[in-house]
C-alpha cells in the first residue's frame, strides 16, 4: 500500500519536478501598439490556457532581432508574436531585418501582427503567420468601427477602436487580442 502511495505521489509531482510548468507557450515582442493592449492580450492568451511572457517594449523593427533572441534564449517559447510600426535605422533592409527576426525565433512559430500604422510595403518573412489588425481596426487613423457581436455599442452601431492620440481604445485592444489568440490556435 505504501508503494502505491509513493508511486501516486511521484506521478502527481513529476510534471513539477521536470519543470513542465516553467515552459513558456507565447512570447510577445513589440512596440507601443501591442504594449497598449498588454492587459487585454495577456488575459485573452491566459484564458486560452497559454503561458505568456512579454519582452521589454522596443522602438522599431531594428530592435526586434536582439529582443526576440533574448526572449527565446531566456524563456524558450513555442510561439513568438512580434509587431512594430517603425522600421528604425539599423543599416539593413526591411527584408533582411525580418529574416533576422525569423532566425532569432529559432524553432518557435513566428506570428507577425501587421500594425495598420506600418509601411504597407514592409515585407514579412515567408516563415511567419501574419495577423492583419486592420481587418478589425480599420486603416491607420480610423477612430470608430461598426460593432461586432461581442462589442457593447450605443444606438449608432459604432464603437471607438482608437483614442484621439491613435492609441488603442478598450474595444481596439480586445479586437487585437482576439486576432492574436485566433492565430495561436
Amino acid at each position: 500500500m505504501a508503494l502505491l502511495v509513493i508511486v501516486g505521489l511521484v506521478w502527481w509531482w513529476l510534471p513539477t519536478l521536470r519543470g513542465d510548468s516553467s515552459k513558456t507557450d507565447v512570447a510577445v515582442v513589440g512596440d507601443s501598439f501591442l504594449w497598449s493592449a498588454e492587459r487585454e492580450i495577456t488575459n485573452r492568451i491566459h484564458e486560452d490556457g497559454f503561458s505568456l511572457v512579454w519582452a521589454p517594449e522596443q522602438a522599431s523593427w531594428c530592435d526586434a532581432p536582439a529582443a526576440v533572441s533574448t526572449v527565446v534564449q531566456a524563456d524558450h517559447p513555442a510561439i513568438v508574436v512580434v509587431s512594430f510600426s517603425g522600421e528604425g535605422t539599423c543599416g539593413a533592409t526591411p527584408a533582411a531585418v525580418r529574416d533576422q527576426v525569423a532566425a532569432a525565433a529559432g524553432s518557435a512559430r513566428l506570428i507577425v501582427v501587421d500594425n495598420p500604422a506600418a509601411d504597407p510595403a514592409a515585407p514579412v518573412t515567408p516563415r511567419a503567420s501574419v495577423v492583419d489588425a486592420a481587418q478589425l481596426l480599420g486603416p491607420d487613423g480610423t477612430l470608430v468601427q461598426g460593432c461586432l457581436w461581442w462589442d457593447i455599442c450605443g444606438p449608432d452601431g459604432q464603437i471607438a477602436v482608437r483614442d484621439g492620440d491613435d492609441g488603442l481604445a478598450a474595444s481596439g485592444q480586445t479586437r487585437v487580442a482576439r486576432l492574436i489568440v485566433a492565430a495561436l490556435r
